[in-house]
């Protein structure tokens, strides 16, 4: 017993508060970092235009990042289904209200239930679907204005001072992958954290034990007997499982 009460406290306590503190270490680590290439930016003695270049492109490549991993959260969500609030809600707007006929047939009972289950994945899926090109759009967006910044003050006239030199391009290429690195870690935190470990839950999402992405569900099919372990697994649709784990095991 003292074995699974401390194995408990670990695994709901001390690792979550250890996950928190990391990611928290790492976001401080970088914007440290990111002010302190700041300062050797400005020791350079950069122009007025310059300094105003460096900031506009640290927006463009901060705006750029954030998309990229705006898409990986979705995807994510997918994974461990957990479909932002918003999503969930219009879903729920956008299907006709459920109506349960009454009867003692249990088989005819579970159609209705499943009829009404489909009709919400469906249009989560559909919706998320829609979000995730909306985003992959911005993303192509935002690297292509990224870049066409990058391309035209990437030559330096001496004579004129416009552009920027090598020291300064350095510079701001370092911090855009303190940029980097710092979202890195807030999107493995929040995806450990929130989606896959279960130990809170995000403003944003709601939790559907029973609704999934995936638009395989059992429906219109006699009164079954799979678990909800079982129908997870089915509801994964085709995918490879390893030798010798063809079974769920329940409890």
């Amino acid at each position: 017993m003292e074995k699974v009460i401390q194995t408990f406290v670990e695994q709901h306590s001390i690792v979550p508060l250890e996950m928190r503190l990391n990611s928290k270490l790492t976001v401080y680590e970088c914007d440290y970092e990111n002010r302190l290439l700041e300062r050797k930016y400005l020791q350079l003695k950069p122009t007025d235009a310059q300094i105003q270049i460096q900031k506009h492109l640290s927006d463009l490549k901060d705006t750029h990042i954030k998309s990229k991993y705006d898409l990986i959260e979705l995807k994510q969500r997918i994974l461990c289904n957990k479909p932002t609030q918003m999503i969930h809600d219009k879903s729920l707007t956008m299907i006709i209200p459920w109506t349960f006929e009454s009867t003692q047939d249990n088989r005819i009972h579970q159609q209705q239930i499943d009829q009404g289950d489909k009709e919400l994945q469906a249009k989560m899926t559909d919706l998320m679907v829609q979000s995730i090109i909306e985003v992959e759009h911005k993303i192509y967006e935002n690297e292509e204005l990224l870049n066409k910044e990058l391309r035209r003050i990437s030559v330096y006239n001496q004579a004129t001072n416009e552009g920027l030199t090598e020291s300064m391009l350095d510079i701001i290429n370092r911090r855009f992958n303190m940029l980097d690195k710092k979202y890195d870690s807030m999107s493995k935190f929040k995806i450990n954290y929130y989606f896959r470990n279960h130990y809170d839950i995000t403003t944003d999402t709601t939790i559907l034990s029973n609704i999934c992405f995936s638009p395989t569900m059992i429906m219109a099919s006699p009164s079954h007997l799979f678990t909800d372990e079982q129908l997870k697994l089915l509801n994964r649709g085709p995918t490879y499982v390893p030798p010798y784990q063809t079974y769920v095991i329940t409890s």
